[in-house]
């Protein structure tokens, strides 16, 4: 045993320059308390099930009134897919002292001599080389990098997803809200209708007309309601709720602005973006895996020691022994190499590929926030203030006479239509600002 832990001590020497194990260990705790649970490790399916989310503070928030930014924090506590990746990350690194310290088996034996009438007992234990353990280590501490930043590109998907689910719950309850109007304009429309038909100024037919359009409003408003409900669950469920968990008063989503200089967003991106980072640890790793393949000509060392009981002199002796592997069969050798060599090539393109489509994410999801910046723009300065001073002049001109009942119906359609475009713009604008910001790898 002496043998072995000196071995051990060599090799602890050697993977002195393995790198941030500890520095890992301590983001990873860092992690955890933040994204805090009400269940333990080793609690049956039944109880995660049942388990309530953490944060009564967060509850609290989330029925009385919450903002796009307070959503985010929520779900990035809250998701379980998040602690999914961060389990994962947390496995990734428990290989590092697995390669750095395999567990070593010793061999035990026994042999009697009837000749020599003696009885040996002994032990044999082979140990990879040092410089092998060591290489293993650093290509698993490569890859459990690598996978702190998957987890970092999970958080940063999940709050582009609360962000969205949050803009389409906003959206389906600002629907509901101005097709109500509309049916209140409606309204009045109708009183105004049912004056002028007793004062023989108006036909009944146009009254007719006025009632179909309201009941086509309510009717529609059933189908916006029903689009809250579904809206509500998918923003519950991201936030580990019941789907049918009561949402507060949402705040007003951020007034679009536009993306900023491309070239800036790019280098951005380049940067930070998760994605990116995965890739370079995994070519880390592959190099090692590399050096490691070439490593299999070095011969691993094997020691052993052994008791000798001689009965026929009444003597014990001890013995031991030292030795070599010896790698002999070259095939398998060469073909470990080329294959670690192949993975280590397509480990580099795949950095230039994930770069790539890095820069489209970015191009696209800036492209895309422009212009539904744009549109909200054009919508809410120019088209719906236009809109609702057609609806005031039509209103005017109808009870002076100067045009029928259609000119005014065909004025609150247009209100209606761009009422609706300017929130279903701005519901988009928030969606592709969450998309960018995930793009160019967390937020502005």
């Amino acid at each position: 045993m002496r043998e072995q832990l000196a071995m051990a001590a060599l090799v602890s020497l050697a993977g002195c320059s393995i790198g941030d194990l500890p520095a890992q260990e301590r983001e990873i705790g860092v992690e955890r308390r933040r994204l805090g649970r009400s269940y333990a490790d080793d609690d049956p399916i039944e109880a995660i099930l049942a388990a309530k989310p953490e944060g009564g503070d967060a509850e609290a928030r989330i029925t009385s009134g919450i903002s796009t930014d307070q959503v985010q924090e929520i779900a990035v506590r809250r998701n379980p897919e998040l602690t999914v990746a961060l389990e994962r990350w947390v496995a990734f690194l428990e290989r590092v002292p697995q390669r750095q310290f395999p567990s070593i088996s010793p061999a035990f034996s026994y042999r009697y001599s009837g000749q020599m009438k003696t009885h040996e007992v002994g032990v044999d234990v082979g140990v990879p080389f040092p410089t092998k353990l060591v290489t293993e280590a650093r290509a698993a501490l490569s890859e459990a990098r690598a996978t702190g930043a998957d987890y970092r590109e999970r958080e940063n998907i999940l709050r582009m997803e609360a962000a969205t689910a949050y803009a389409s719950l906003y959206l389906a309850r600002r629907e509901v809200e101005i097709v109500d109007e509309n049916v209140v304009l409606l309204g009045r429309f109708i009183e105004i209708l049912d004056a002028r038909v007793k004062a023989g100024r108006a036909t009944l037919s146009d009254m007719l007309r006025a009632r179909v359009e309201r009941d086509g409003l309510r009717a529609e408003r059933a189908t916006l309601a029903g689009n809250v409900l579904v809206a509500t669950s998918a923003l519950n469920v991201l936030l580990d709720r019941h789907p049918d968990a009561p949402i507060g008063k949402l705040a007003a989503l951020p007034l679009p602005e536009g993306p900023g200089e491309l070239t800036a967003l790019y280098e951005r991106a380049l940067e930070r973006r998760p994605d990116l980072v995965a890739t370079e640890h995994r070519v880390a790793a592959a190099d090692e895996a590399t050096s490691r393949a070439r490593q299999e000509w070095i011969p691993d060392p094997t020691f052993g020691a052994s008791y000798v009981r001689d009965f026929g002199t009444d003597r014990s002796f001890a013995g031991f022994m030292g030795g070599f592997s010896l790698p002999i069969y070259v095939p398998s050798i060469l073909a470990r190499i080329r294959e670690s060599e192949a993975l280590a090539r397509g480990a580099r393109a795949e950095v230039r590929s994930t770069r790539n489509r890095v820069l489209d994410d970015v191009r696209a999801s800036a492209a895309r926030t422009a212009a539904a910046a744009e549109r909200y723009a054009i919508l809410a300065k120019d088209a719906l203030p236009e809109a609702e001073t057609g609806v005031r002049t039509a209103e005017g001109d109808y009870v002076a006479g100067t045009v029928d009942f259609l000119a005014l119906l065909d004025a609150e359609r247009t209100l209606l239509a761009k009422s609706l475009d300017r929130e279903r713009a701005h519901a988009d604008y928030a969606s592709r600002r969450a998309e960018l910001d995930r793009a160019i790898g967390g937020r502005r």
